[in-house]
């Protein structure tokens, strides 16, 4: 791929220099950030939501242990690590915040990483900084659902080391990603379809076109991705029977079933 700036990368010295102006620039927008969300820590409580985030992590605390000995509305392990909030700083619903916080600052460089490999350092901080004015500072309640966020940039990051190095452990991690969203939320499965999609078309545009490498076994392997991949088609349509409306298609189903029927086409 070129780029209009292709040719300023070609002297050594100048590729370093712009490196650190990343990394700088990394840890201004870091701290940038972590100043900007520290002010919403103490402010804006939802007594509704983290009424039930607190209650859930008193009784793990305790020694109960969620969908056997009391009704928890999500997967159960972010109640654990609300109950570790407990431990750490105290029975009291700031401890749930701190540790949003805690798990909030390292997005920043993250997201930076990503935005960085396409744009210019400038622009890549600026969409770091949207990104965190639009994430967390606007609900500050330690939700599942923020954690599913987290989890799913930290994939997506550890998923272009991949294919930077093609080192395996950042794939593991990545998976690693996957199954600790899950843990926190039961949407994490989104994540864990996306990256297996991802991961079938990878192994598609790797694979050679000399015919004669084909065998039974790659055969079956292909037959099982289609039917993959129809199961994604269907579920995504089941997923929204009862409320089976233009706007609703469109959104939920026929994006990722036209990435899916593509790939099936690719097969």
């Amino acid at each position: 791929m070129s780029y209009p700036f292709k040719s300023y990368f070609m002297s050594k010295v100048k590729l370093d220099s712009i490196m650190i102006d990343k990394r700088y620039m990394c840890l201004v927008v870091t701290i940038l950030s972590a100043l900007y969300c520290y002010q919403f820590i103490f402010k804006g409580w939802i007594p509704h939501d983290e009424g039930i985030l607190a209650h859930t992590a008193e009784r793990a605390l305790n020694g109960e242990i969620p969908h056997v000995d009391f009704d928890e509305m999500y997967t159960g392990g972010l109640t654990y690590l609300h109950a570790v909030a407990f431990k750490i700083w105290g029975l009291k619903l700031s401890s749930l915040r701190i540790m949003l916080f805690l798990f909030f600052i390292p997005l920043t460089p993250i997201l930076y990483f990503i935005s960085a490999r396409i744009v210019n350092s400038w622009i890549a901080a600026l969409m770091t900084m949207l990104c965190v004015f639009w994430s967390v500072p606007n609900y500050f309640a330690s939700m599942p659902s923020w954690y599913n966020l987290f989890f799913t940039v930290l994939g997506i990051a550890l998923l272009l080391r991949y294919l930077d190095t093609n080192k395996a452990i950042f794939l593991f991690c990545a998976g690693l990603c996957g199954g600790l969203s899950f843990l926190v939320k039961v949407i994490g499965i989104y994540y864990i379809i996306a990256v297996t999609i991802f991961l079938i078309y990878y192994e598609q545009s790797s694979l050679t076109t000399d015919n004669s490498n084909k065998s039974k076994a790659s055969f079956n392997f292909a037959i099982l991705k289609t039917i993959f991949l129809g199961t994604i088609v269907i579920g995504l349509f089941f997923l929204i029977k009862r409320h089976l409306r233009f706007m609703e298609l469109t959104h939920f189903v026929v994006p990722g079933g036209l990435i899916c029927i593509f790939l099936i086409l690719l097969e």
